[in-house]
């Protein structure tokens, strides 16, 4: 993939955001980052965004109504928590809610912090190129869908070296110049 990954960090406390901002400085990332849940769901509703950490206590949506309310709408999203005082309810509700796949505990060692994110960057490739791939599974699909309507006996729907299709018809080759699928 040719654009970077972004990561929105979201917190209440200014500090910590810029501290965060600063760690991540020299990682692949696009770090974007949101004072609480309503300016972070603006974020996500603005544009991509691959991982998504949040603070599990700030004031107004919490970081677990931030992480359940993604899980519905951006479901594509690693979502992740941060917190001072973590409890295995409170995992355990995240986990079931939100499906966050990571917990950071603060304070946070900014070295290990910085090395946990970069190593999210394979992860994310893979998750892009197989959303890329099950588009194109999907598209083809419904090319061969409208080609067994279209022309029944369809067997195989193919392009070839100079991109007309090739419709495979009981054992007779159809080519059709110009069709584009998009």
């Amino acid at each position: 993939m040719t654009t970077q990954p972004t990561l929105l960090f979201v917190d209440d406390e200014p500090t910590l955001l810029k501290t965060v901002r600063r760690v991540l400085d020299e990682t692949p990332f696009e770090v974007l980052t949101a004072d609480g849940g309503e300016a972070a769901l603006a974020v996500l509703r603005e544009r991509p965004i691959d991982v998504l950490i949040s603070d599990l206590d700030m004031p107004g949506m919490t970081g677990l109504e931030l992480v359940a309310r993604a899980r519905v709408e951006f479901p594509a999203t690693l979502r992740m928590l941060l917190t001072a005082s973590p409890s295995q309810e409170r995992v355990m509700r995240a986990i079931n809610e939100g499906e966050v796949s990571r917990f950071f505990v603060k304070p946070f060692d900014a070295d290990q912090f910085r090395e946990a994110i970069e190593a999210l960057a394979g992860r994310i490739e893979r998750q892009r190129r197989e959303r890329v791939e099950g588009a194109h599974e999907a598209r083809r699909r419904a090319l061969v869908g409208w080609a067994e309507e279209r022309f029944p006996g369809v067997t195989r729907v193919a392009r070839t070296p100079d991109g007309a299709l090739a419709l495979e018809l009981e054992n007779t080759e159809w080519l059709i110049h110009h069709l584009e699928i998009k």
